[in-house]
């Protein structure tokens, strides 16, 4: 998230220059309303500096700037909150082993050097450069069209299905406000990636935890119980789901489980929101099937990212779905940031074709991600249990995709305290309570709508839609995507040294 900077001009303390050249050492006394100003600026100058301390008093101490409801919702991601503290004393010097944000290492990203003068003729970069359709380069989404047409059933669309986005996150917050009003409930796993929950709550939407298994994904039994006795009236539900690699669990929702989540999703008349980014970081070399190609319905919206497969600075994606959808998107893409970054379509095109010239094009690109991701996670998976065999402090679950590891201990009842132990022990890790869909609610937050209503089927006890963990919360995730490896194994062994090491109170004895 960049650091919000001062305007050049309204951020800066103005000199004192601009008013000595008015005979004045302070600013001008303000003039209240139905008086006179003054007659001579020299006026300014016999001022007293008592005087001129209760004119600033007066100036600037009354100003409160008032934000809009939209405004005031605004909260940063916990995650990039919570890693602060880490990133900054990396800047300050410490060797800090980050496994937090869900970076890619550098070493993934496909472009080396770029010439993008002799990929592409002139006329064709200055498509690029030029204002264009919100939708995006029609040579963008043709190349994107036939790139994700094998892994999702596309061969029979055309790009009017297809938009170009500035990244899933701008996909993400345009799907909030179009297809829901303020008020409106939206489902979700009940650990789920922080950004979006941000981008609900601040647009007045309230977020409803779907039951997850921390095994197996998004519990269809749950999703129907939820779906049934939703509080609001909303013909079209919404629900949003990350099936691949989730995010933090790193789960894989397997196709017999998604076929029952999508056959309750008909029932319910619900609105798919596929975010994939993490789709082919398949370590096991299987893609999933993907909701999109299961879909009969048109009720699934589908997000793609480059962030993980390309590079997440180019802030280039795209979203499938029915062509009545893509045209209010480009609308929206075309009333905020006017399209996706030229420069960002013609690199991602440029790339796409040098792969097709090459051998083993795209496929033996996605060997070389899905390699590299399978030989890091296995150097952590092999550090933490090496390190944990003698203390039996770490449970959690090899994922088969994605970048994350989460992990319950067994120390902390809750682990945003064991956390702020390991940045001060320079390793980086998010507390698996940034992804629970209450987190950072307050007054001025939209929080959720909790409780089991409904036909009675379920008991308190019983609920199907009881989070899989209860605050205060033990989990933390990790991510093996960035560090590199002699960091990877040195983390491992600080995160199971410092549980190791913590007194434990001693067990009680019966009366």
């Amino acid at each position: 998230c960049p650091m919000v900077t001062p305007h050049p001009k309204r951020g800066k303390k103005v000199s004192s220059r601009r008013f000595d050249a008015l005979g004045s050492s302070g600013p001008p006394k303000r003039v209240e309303a139905g008086t006179r100003a003054p007659a001579l600026l020299s006026q300014y100058s016999l001022e007293s500096e008592e005087k001129k301390q209760e004119e600033k008093k007066c100036c600037y101490q009354d100003f409160v700037m008032e934000f809009s409801k939209f405004g005031r919702r605004l909260k940063r991601s916990p995650i990039r909150a919570v890693t602060l503290p880490a990133m900054q004393r990396k800047a300050a010097g410490h060797d800090v082993k980050m496994l937090a944000g869900g970076l890619p290492h550098e070493d993934n990203f496909p472009i080396k050097s770029m010439i993008i003068n002799d990929q592409l003729e002139l006329s064709y970069l200055n498509q690029g450069l030029q204002y264009h359709s919100g939708a995006g380069l029609t040579e963008f989404r043709e190349e994107m069209l036939e790139l994700l047409a094998p892994f999702h059933n596309l061969q029979n669309l055309s790009i009017d299905h297809i938009c170009g986005t500035t990244g899933c996150t701008d996909g993400l917050s345009k799907a909030v406000e179009l297809l829901t009003e303020e008020g409106d409930e939206i489902f979700v796993e009940d650990l789920t990636w922080p950004g979006f929950l941000a981008i609900a709550k601040a647009r007045g939407r309230f977020v409803k935890p779907v039951k997850m298994d921390p095994q197996y994904g998004l519990d269809p039994e749950a999703l129907e119980f939820a779906l049934r006795n939703r509080q609001n009236s909303r013909k079209q539900p919404l629900l949003y789901t990350v099936p691949s690699g989730h995010n933090p669990t790193g789960v894989t929702v397997s196709e017999e489980r998604k076929k029952l989540i999508y056959q309750i999703c008909q029932k319910y008349n619900a609105i798919i929101l596929e975010d994939d980014p993490y789709f082919f970081l398949a370590m096991d070399g299987q893609l999933p099937v993907s909701y999109l190609s299961m879909d009969t319905d048109n009720r699934v919206i589908r997000l793609d990212s480059f962030a993980k497969i390309f590079a997440p600075g180019l802030r280039l994606g795209v979203v499938i779905a029915p062509p009545a959808y893509i045209q209010k998107f480009l609308i929206a893409n075309e009333q905020t940031c006017q399209f996706p970054c030229g420069l960002a379509q013609i690199t991602a095109i440029a790339l796409l074709r040098d792969w097709k010239k090459s051998k083993g094009g795209f496929s033996a690109h996605l060997t070389k991600l899905q390699t590299e991701y399978l030989r890091r996670r296995d150097i952590l998976v092999h550090a933490l249990k090496n390190q944990d065999a003698h203390h039996n402090v770490l449970d959690f679950t090899i994922p088969s995709h994605g970048m994350f590891l989460f992990i319950k201990q067994s120390i902390f009842s809750n682990a945003d305290e064991f956390a702020q132990l390991l940045t001060q022990a320079d390793v980086a890790v998010v507390p698996g309570s940034c992804f629970e869909p209450t987190f950072g609610d307050d007054d001025d937050l939209i929080t959720i709508r909790g409780g089991s209503q409904g036909d009675g089927k379920y008991d308190d006890d019983n609920d199907p839609t009881d989070s899989i963990t209860k605050k205060p919360c033990p989990f933390f995730r990790i991510t093996f995507a960035t560090a590199s490896d002699e960091h990877l194994v040195q983390a491992a062994t600080t995160i199971v040294s410092l549980l190791a090491n913590i007194p434990q109170p001693p067990p009680s004895t019966p009366p």
